[in-house]
C-alpha cells in the first residue's frame, strides 16, 4: 500500500510541476484557419489551432502580377503565431525580404510544415488565406 501512495504522490507532483503544456507542431494532415489583424498592409498573421509551422510566405497573386511578398522558414523547431509581416521571429530565417503590400491588390498567406519520408523531406501546406490589404 505504501508503494501505491508514493506512486500516486509522484504522479500528482509530475502533473502539477511540469509547467504549461507546450504547443504542438502542426501535423502534415493538419488544417489551420489563418486570420489577419492590425494594419492590412503590414498585418499580424494568426492561425488556429495555435500549432507550430516551419514556413510562412505572403505572395502577390501571380495571375495579376502583383508585387510584394515575404517568406520565412524555421531554423529548427517550428514557430508559432502570431507573426507580424516583415518581422523575422527568433529561430527563423528570412528567405525573401518583405516588400510593401499594396492596398486593394490580391495576396495570399500560406503556412507549411515539413516531414521526412526515408531520405527525403516534403513540404505540406496546412493553411492558406487570400486577402486584399
Amino acid at each position: 500500500m505504501r508503494h501505491f501512495v508514493l506512486a500516486a504522490f509522484l504522479l500528482v507532483l509530475l502533473i502539477t510541476c511540469s509547467g504549461p503544456n507546450e504547443p504542438a507542431v502542426c501535423g502534415r494532415n493538419s488544417r489551420v484557419t489563418i486570420t489577419l489583424s492590425g494594419d492590412r498592409t503590414r498585418p499580424t498573421i494568426h492561425w488556429t489551432p495555435d500549432c507550430g509551422v516551419e514556413a510562412l510566405y505572403v505572395a502577390g497573386d501571380t495571375t495579376e502580377l502583383v508585387p510584394g511578398g515575404w517568406s520565412i522558414t524555421s531554423d529548427g523547431p517550428a514557430f508559432f503565431p502570431p507573426v507580424r509581416y516583415g518581422v523575422v521571429p527568433a529561430g527563423t530565417t528570412e528567405r525573401a525580404p518583405a516588400v510593401p503590400l499594396q492596398p486593394g491588390l490580391p495576396y495570399v498567406v500560406v503556412v507549411k510544415v515539413r516531414w521526412a519520408d526515408e531520405d527525403f523531406y516534403y513540404w505540406g501546406e496546412v493553411g492558406m488565406l487570400h486577402f486584399r490589404p
